[in-house]
């Protein structure tokens, strides 16, 4: 009988070994500086910024109205006026203004001015026409007239007050300062004292006596010389 031949031993299998992956990176760049914040994010900062600040001073808002027009708080609207000079003389110059306006209009509230005024009333208006027959005819309709006249606003006393307090303020003082005590001599203290002692020894007794009326043991009063 025939011997079987072995069978031939597996081959084994070369593992495989996975490509190296290869990483491509991309260029560094150098970071953003926007002049506040050196790699972060952009500025809201732009070239129209003094203009909405202007625009927004002559409407007589507060830095933190406009800040909130804007779009940012009330700190990055005081960063701005450290970090671009331009802005912080827009801001600046246009506040100037504006007080310089208000200055000469209190001035002129104070002194009284006069300003020109229409008064409108209702007259007729007539007009004659002639039709194919060669007829006349009139027609009246009411228009209103216009007429301009000068009006004088006189001046106002709280203008006036406080015209006067900011100029001189040691002269027109708004707080009255209140008049000192008036001083009392030893004399009239002594004489105070012992009325007061004797209206209180007076009541003691009454106290002790049950009560009765103490106006009849009052002392009466010192008529000086002269006096009513």
């Amino acid at each position: 009988m025939a011997k079987k031949k072995p069978k031939p031993a597996p081959k084994k299998r070369a593992r495989r070994v996975p490509p190296k992956r290869v990483v491509f990176k991309a260029p560094t760049s150098p970071p953003r500086s926007n002049g506040l914040h050196p790699g972060g994010r952009s500025t809201k900062y732009h070239q129209g910024i003094p203009a909405m600040a202007k625009a927004g001073i002559k409407l007589k808002l507060t830095d933190e109205q406009i800040a909130q027009i804007i779009g940012v708080t009330h700190r990055t609207f005081i960063t701005w006026k450290h970090a671009h000079p331009e802005f912080l003389q827009a801001v600046t110059r246009t506040k100037e203004q504006v007080n310089e306006v208000i200055e000469a209009s209190l001035v002129q509230r104070a002194m009284g001015y006069s300003v020109t005024a229409v008064k409108i009333f209702l007259g007729t208006e007539t007009k004659e026409t002639v039709n194919g027959r060669g007829q006349r005819i009139i027609t009246r309709r009411q228009v209103p007239v216009i007429v301009p006249f000068e009006e004088h606003i006189p001046a106002e006393v709280g203008a006036i007050a406080l015209f006067l307090h900011n100029r001189d303020p040691n002269r027109w003082r708004r707080k009255i300062e209140p008049e000192p005590p008036p001083q009392i001599t030893p004399e009239e203290d002594e004489a105070k004292q012992r009325t007061f002692k004797a209206l209180l020894k007076i009541v003691r007794d009454n106290a002790m006596a049950g009560g009765k009326p103490i106006f009849a043991k009052l002392p009466a009063p010192v008529v000086k010389p002269g006096g009513t």
